[in-house]
């Protein structure tokens, strides 16, 4: 039996060389959030409250902006919690590219455009949520929770392909 887990063990070392990795980076970066952003990430907040709601007036939907929540007259509003910055997805997206063999450069180039276009998606979702909160309000829950969920799994999927196939396997040719 012993030599059959070695063999398993050697012919897949990178593959867990990467998961063993990437639990070392999402274990980071859950700690550093947790120790050191949660509750300071106000400004975050706002700022994404800020930009969702101008692009809500600029498609015509009016409202106003109150610090972290954006309200819609009397009809709905929504507040901007912290799992609405597009931490999470990034801390995924960042733990796997670092636990990727790559050159520090390719990871560079990867994680900084990478953290841009998860936070422009989720300006997106949430503008997206604000339409579906106003005209469609009884498929809101569903919207968030399931579609903009999976939606968000597969940026992050395609953006590391995207990562891999453009920047890294290039720089490995």
């Amino acid at each position: 039996m012993k030599p059959q887990i070695e063999k398993i063990i050697s012919g897949n070392r990178e593959v867990l060389k990467f998961i063993g990795l990437l639990l070392f980076f999402t274990i980071i970066f859950h700690f550093i959030y947790q120790s050191f952003i949660i509750g300071k990430e106000q400004i975050l907040r706002e700022t994404t409250a800020l930009i969702v709601g101008f692009f809500l007036n600029l498609i015509g939907i009016h409202n106003s902006v109150d610090g972290v929540d954006i309200i819609f007259g009397s009809v709905a509003a929504f507040n901007i919690i912290y799992g609405c910055i597009g931490i999470y997805p990034i801390m995924v997206f960042a733990a796997c590219v670092l636990a990727y063999p790559a050159t520090i450069k390719s990871k560079i180039i990867g994680i900084v455009p990478g953290i841009l276009i998860l936070y422009a998606i989720e300006i997106v979702r949430l503008t997206f949520l604000g339409i579906i909160n106003i005209h469609y309000h009884g498929l809101f829950d569903v919207t968030h929770v399931y579609f903009w969920q999976a939606t968000l799994i597969i940026f992050v999927l395609l953006l590391l392909f995207l990562w891999i196939t453009r920047i890294v396997e290039k720089e490995n040719r």
